[in-house]
């Protein structure tokens, strides 16, 4: 069975064989004709030239928000490189590549700015280099430097245009960031506002000072107890040194202004939070500002203008901490004086405490737990801005171009070897294809195989034609 099979593809591969010998003459003509006609194509079609410009988009992020690790950085995804494509091959990018190398006016096929877009548009492409974050914009034109000059246009247009959506983003999230911190400083104002209408409506004495209402100091702001009576006398003390201490910073603070008023704040040691925390990288960044002038970089060097926005972010944060010091001061002393002032009454007045007197004192602490956590939310929000306006405030650099357009002298386009090997492919695949098909075409009859195919009897001979008498032949 095997051996019919072998004999059966041996006898259609030799029967192919002959059709390819009978007809190898249509064969080559079709070859010829279509390699010649390919060649031909080729050499009538206009020689284009590539300029191309390779460049890579870094990712942004994409929200800013206060109290949160890390930015959310966009994901360079193959959505995110065709919607680069789509800015690239915008109207809004391509016009402004238009307008800067006026192809109106230089082509003459353009009449209007539509029309220079529409050929400019077929002349561009656009390739992701395949495994990187780097895309190629590629220019065709029959003239070399043209198309380096539009590659290179084309490039810094979308540079521009990037960069410009985000330093605008950036601007805007700036603003976002900035009256974020105000409206919670008004939150930490009204609740100090707050506190202090309580204690004056209910006549608090808070014994505990500035001290915070979860320090477990708080009963000590009871009224007409026998223990607060016994205690008044010693607390007035406390108050009165506490009064003329808070006194004592209020005079040395008041007058100064900017960078004294910061470092008096940190001589006489009534630091905040907000102080403890900036005042240290303010020195720091007052040292890095110092060694980078040393090195003999002018002020206008980007890494200088970088520092000195740090520092006068720093010094602005430590003003306001500075500020809410004095306020602070202030709101100590107010407590410290009605502290002082009822105490002095207790001896005298000798009243029992009521339950309306424990409802009062229970509102008055809620109202200082309150802004004692205002307090520090603003703190801990005036951490986290500074690093979100230290990054928005830097230039911003989306596109990175690393190789320019040049003009080369090689044309790109037609591609004359690739064409007519296409061509000489196509010519044979076309005879091959005519040749069979022709002979699809003949019925006549070649063969002793088709004789009996045809007839259904054996060949028993073949006479030869125009054979000589036999004994004289070879």
């Amino acid at each position: 069975m095997d051996d019919t099979n072998n004999s059966e593809v041996k006898l259609h591969a030799l029967d192919y064989w002959q059709v390819i010998r009978n007809r190898y003459g249509v064969i080559l003509l079709a070859f010829f004709l279509v390699f010649m006609t390919a060649a031909v194509i080729t050499y009538i079609m206009p020689r284009e030239y590539l300029g191309r410009v390779r460049l890579q988009i870094q990712p942004v992020s994409q929200d800013y928000e206060v109290f949160r690790e890390n930015s959310a950085r966009q994901m360079i995804t193959p959505a995110y490189i065709q919607t680069q494509f789509q800015i690239i091959t915008s109207k809004e990018t391509l016009y402004d590549v238009i307008e800067e190398l006026q192809l109106v006016k230089m082509w003459d096929d353009a009449k209007t700015r539509a029309d220079a877009y529409g050929l400019l548009l077929d002349k561009l492409e656009t390739e992701e280099v395949r495994g990187t974050d780097l895309i190629d914009i590629e220019i065709f034109h029959t003239d070399p430097k043209e198309a380096a000059d539009l590659a290179n246009a084309i490039g810094q247009a979308y540079k521009n245009r990037r960069t410009e959506i985000e330093t605008t983003r950036s601007n805007q999230a700036l603003d976002m960031l900035n009256a974020q911190e105000t409206l919670q400083e008004q939150k930490v104002e009204d609740a100090r506002q707050k506190m202090i209408e309580l204690m004056e409506k209910f006549n608090i004495v808070d014994l505990g000072g500035g001290m915070p209402a979860w320090a477990g100091v708080g009963d000590t702001t009871e009224t007409g107890s026998k223990q607060i009576v016994m205690a008044s006398k010693m607390n007035s003390l406390q108050a009165e040194q506490e009064i003329s201490t808070i006194k004592t910073h209020i005079d040395t603070l008041t007058g100064l202004e900017g960078e004294r008023l910061i470092e008096g704040a940190v001589a006489l040691n009534v630091m905040d939070s907000t102080i403890s925390v900036f005042f240290p990288e303010r020195q720091k960044l007052k040292v890095q500002l110092e060694a980078l002038l040393q090195t003999g970089l002018g002020p206008q060097h980007p890494d200088i203008q970088s520092v000195k926005s740090q520092l006068d972010e720093v010094n602005r944060i430590l003003e306001n901490g500075v500020k809410s010091v004095k306020e602070s001061l202030q709101t100590r002393l107010q407590i410290a004086e009605g502290s002082l002032k009822s105490l002095e009454g207790i001896e005298d007045e000798k009243k029992e405490e009521s339950m309306d007197e424990r409802k009062s004192y229970t509102q008055y602490v809620e109202a200082k737990r309150a802004y004692e956590t205002q307090n520090m939310i603003l703190t801990d929000m005036r951490q986290a801005l500074l690093k979100e306006k230290v990054d928005l405030s830097l230039p911003k650099n989306p596109i990175t171009i690393h190789e320019n357009a040049e003009a080369n002298e090689v044309p790109a386009k037609p591609r004359v070897p690739l064409q007519l090997a296409l061509g000489a492919v196509v010519g044979i695949v076309f005879g091959i294809g005519l040749a069979f098909f022709l002979e699809y075409l003949d019925t006549s009859v070649k063969t002793l195989e088709d004789v009996e195919r045809y007839l259904g009897v054996p060949v028993l001979a073949v006479i030869p034609k125009d054979v000589g008498v036999l004994h004289k032949q070879s």
